[in-house]
């Protein structure tokens, strides 16, 4: 029996007992046609259809890592307070953190018409492209805008609810998951930014994404956007969200850190003070993730089996954002150059991720 068929069979079974199922109607759960339709960096998504369900079609995320089960319920945790606040994600409509129904934690969610604004940004006139560029920075700017005492649910235990505190528990956290994998060689970075938290102008806490770019934004065929992939969501200072951005829209197109800083403060976005700093988070998150899942695999790193796959097919901007973290802070990185002497020996990397590179070369251009 294939994959597919085998999860269309147990999310049928488990549907019929669960207290979702029971408070839905009869067939709601029952699954008629299940596909696999894309991987994220964390879970196997598949399109499913099911018999009674309104609306019919949903969406099935499978998070196969060794955490599944608490990225699993923080994904549905998230998605259920920002769905309550207004804000354009899928609904969340069941989950399930134990192993057993599926073979891995999952959940069930609502599925958003239209696709990957990368792609529509890709192949829009002008006018449209302008006007869906200036949607994309508002959205974001409207994410950091929504009262953040709603997510108080998602601050971490025992320490306090002010920006720099938050980020600091966030560098502990780091330091020790660098420890664990042998990758020492980041530590130097890491003491970088713990030195100079002091001199951020540190900012209002607001719910931030931390992966916003837009292949997780779809427009439908009326313009209406939606954010989806929120398992890395988190309370913290907004520009956690734009250094990430910044260091997308750069690794794709030499001009991207204006465009995106241009982009967020005409949208009416916050302070872009000491932005480097959060850059530099953004670029040791991503080195350190891409070391972890060479040296002990993607499942140990929190992501699905595979996904190394995508690293590497990235090499060129992964080299970005390594030049970039030495030219802020001054410090090499061996255990990154190891890294990407291993990623340029690999012979399929060729393939570029031609919707966000299109993607952010339009960006830049409005």
């Amino acid at each position: 029996m294939r994959k597919t068929d085998q999860l269309a069979a147990a999310l049928t079974a488990y549907g019929a007992q669960s207290a979702y199922g029971a408070a839905s109607a009869p067939g709601a759960t029952r699954v008629v046609g299940l596909q696999r339709i894309t991987d994220g960096w964390e879970a196997e998504v598949y399109a499913v259809r099911l018999a009674d369900h309104e609306p019919a079609d949903v969406v099935l995320r499978v998070y196969p890592s060794h955490d599944g089960a608490e990225r699993c319920a923080r994904e549905f945790a998230v998605l259920k307070l920002v769905s309550a606040a207004g804000y354009p994600v899928p609904r969340p409509y069941f989950h399930e953190t134990a192993a057993e129904p599926l073979g891995h934690p999952f959940l069930v969610m609502q599925r958003l018409a239209g696709g990957p604004l990368g792609d529509a940004l890709a192949r829009a006139e002008p006018a449209v492209r302008a006007s869906l560029e200036s949607a994309f920075y508002a959205l974001l700017v409207a994410l950091h805008a929504l009262d953040r005492r709603g997510f108080e649910p998602l601050l971490r235990p025992g320490v306090p609810a002010e920006a720099e505190a938050i980020a600091q528990a966030g560098h502990t956290q780091t330091a020790a998951k660098l420890r664990a994998m042998a990758a020492g060689d980041y530590l130097p970075v890491l003491a970088w930014l713990v030195e100079r938290a002091a001199t951020v102008d540190w900012g209002a806490l607001a719910l931030c994404h931390l992966d916003y770019h837009p292949n997780n934004v779809l427009v439908d065929a009326a313009g209406r956007l939606g954010v989806i992939d929120w398992g890395g969501a988190e309370v913290a200072d907004p520009r956690m969200d734009l250094g990430w951005l910044v260091l997308m829209a750069e690794c794709y197109d030499p001009s991207g850190r204006e465009a995106v800083l241009a982009g967020y403060e005409r949208a009416g976005g916050g302070s872009l003070r000491h932005m480097e700093y959060f850059e530099v988070v953004a670029s040791l998150r991503r080195l350190a993730e891409i070391t972890g899942m060479l040296k002990v695999g993607p499942v140990a790193c929190g992501k699905r089996p595979g996904a190394e796959r995508l690293l590497r097919e990235d090499t060129a901007a992964i080299r970005h954002a390594y030049e970039r973290l030495v030219a802020l802070t001054g410090r090499r990185v061996p255990e990154a150059e190891r890294t990407l002497r291993i990623l340029d020996r690999v012979p399929w990397r060729t393939r570029v991720r031609q919707g966000l590179r299109t993607a952010y070369h339009t960006l830049r251009q409005h």
